[in-house]
């Protein structure tokens, strides 16, 4: 991106992470501060949560940036299993501005983040997320602020490469966007509904728009025809590189999805609880479950599932 294209993107983005989530959202951030105070240089907001005042009923979703893992992390062994395959991923209950807040938070470096934001990295699973809109809970200095905005920045910048030379030679903001959101959930086992890139595009279409203005700015094959609406010649050789590219994101990135899932049974604290909560939230059937259960949940599990089968819980 050139200049003027770069402080384009960075605007729309400083004034997204600027907006104030509600004091349940802060109060669930500041839980995870107390539990786990060293270490942490920001903390980040996003996901389904993110419009909603009232997120007692949701599941709260943060990303966790921290200088390294090992200070942050008690145990040597967490910490490698969240520098071979970050990011590792930990679930907490906690009571916020008198409700219940159930959150799931995501532990990545500074080093990380930089890393799978980049263009050349060859999964979704940070940039397509970072490239929606969130918001800055935490940031321990400004030096650190402007280095979350620039990894943000180039999430956006990473996708619309990624996307652009699949669209047809007539489209608008939306299409680019849902098309692009749409494919990288394809890249991981996600259960969202084919209506779900609409759902998010109709929360913050200024946003997209503004990112979608400045980034066609920079781009001399596209120019807009009119208020959100934009023209190219497609080229079909760019096209089949960049659906070769989007196979091999979904490769790799629903490998590293197993890989994370089977990591996450020993590094996942808290993931009992989630997923009683994902049952109760999804049957409204509750398990009741033991100290001793909680303590050895892999030992407990096949007598959990028991317990889950009998009141319907996976019915």
């Amino acid at each position: 991106m050139d200049k003027q294209t770069h402080q384009a993107v960075l605007s729309a983005i400083e004034l997204e992470l600027a907006r104030i989530p509600s004091e349940q959202v802060l109060a669930a951030a500041r839980a995870i501060s107390a539990e786990r105070p060293e270490g942490i240089a920001a903390i980040l907001f996003y996901g389904s949560c993110l419009h909603e005042q009232d997120v007692s009923g949701g599941l709260i979703d943060f990303y966790v940036v921290v200088d390294n893992y090992r200070d942050f992390h008690n145990s040597r062994i967490a910490a490698f299993a969240n520098w071979l395959i970050p990011p590792n991923v930990y679930y907490l209950e906690t009571i916020a501005a008198g409700a219940k807040a159930r959150m799931k938070y995501a532990v990545i470096s500074r080093r990380t983040l930089q890393k799978q934001t980049a263009a050349s990295c060859m999964h979704a699973t940070i940039w397509g997320r970072l490239c929606q809109p969130c918001r800055l809970v935490y940031v321990r200095d400004r030096e650190i602020q402007k280095e979350i905005e620039e990894c943000i920045a180039q999430s956006v910048s990473t996708f619309y490469s990624a996307i652009q030379p699949l669209m047809p030679a007539d489209f608008s903001a939306q299409d680019l966007w849902c098309a692009g959101l749409a494919r990288s959930y394809r890249t991981e086992f996600r259960a969202e509904s084919e209506t779900r890139p609409e759902h998010i595009y109709s929360r913050y279409p200024e946003y997209f728009e503004a990112l979608t203005q400045a980034l066609v700015a920079d781009d001399p094959s596209v120019h807009e025809t009119s208020l959100g609406c934009y023209a190219w010649q497609p080229s079909p050789r760019s096209a089949n590189g960049a659906r070769g590219r989007w196979h091999l994101r979904r490769i790799v990135g629903r490998a590293l999805q197993v890989l994370r899932l089977s990591k996450g049974a020993f590094t996942f604290a808290g993931g009992l609880d989630y997923i009683l909560y994902k049952v109760e939230k999804h049957s409204g059937k509750t398990v009741n479950v033991t100290d001793w259960q909680r303590r050895h949940p892999l030992l407990a599990a096949p007598g959990i599932a028991w317990q889950l089968y009998r009141v319907s819980g996976f019915r």
